[in-house]
């Protein structure tokens, strides 16, 4: 992952896509980012259970942990993962995740085993 780099977000806090200002780590899954809210998800695409008013505005710094990205990744047991995007989960400053869901798979490896918590949040993991 690199400066400016459009990515994902697959949780349910209401941001559709970010764009990176700096990578904490090595840039592949489980290193910390740094970015700017870039688009965000309007009130008539949301269900109708999450139409509460988010805090987040165009523009607002926050910080997220890489779950997928498009360059491969080898896991403890030799098989290559790879994804067709490169997504995040945004996380406050402890690095706890904000969101109670996250909406797509997760790929876990040795760089993401301190991350428990996000990964029980997925229904998919590879």
């Amino acid at each position: 992952m690199r400066q400016r780099t459009k990515v994902k977000v697959i949780d349910n806090t209401g941001i559709k896509y970010i764009r990176i200002i700096k990578v904490i780590g090595h840039g592949s899954v489980g290193s910390i980012v740094n970015g700017t809210v870039k688009e965000l998800i309007s009130s008539r695409n949301r269900s109708h259970n999450n139409r509460t008013k988010t805090s987040w505005v165009r523009g607002s710094i926050i910080y997220g942990v890489l779950v997928n990205t498009s360059k491969e990744c080898i896991r403890i047991d030799g098989i290559w993962v790879r994804s067709y995007v490169n997504s995040v989960a945004i996380i406050n400053k402890k690095g706890e995740p904000i969101a109670n869901r996250l909406l797509g798979v997760v790929q876990l490896n040795r760089r993401s085993i301190g991350y428990g918590k996000r990964r029980s949040l997925s229904r998919y993991r590879i």
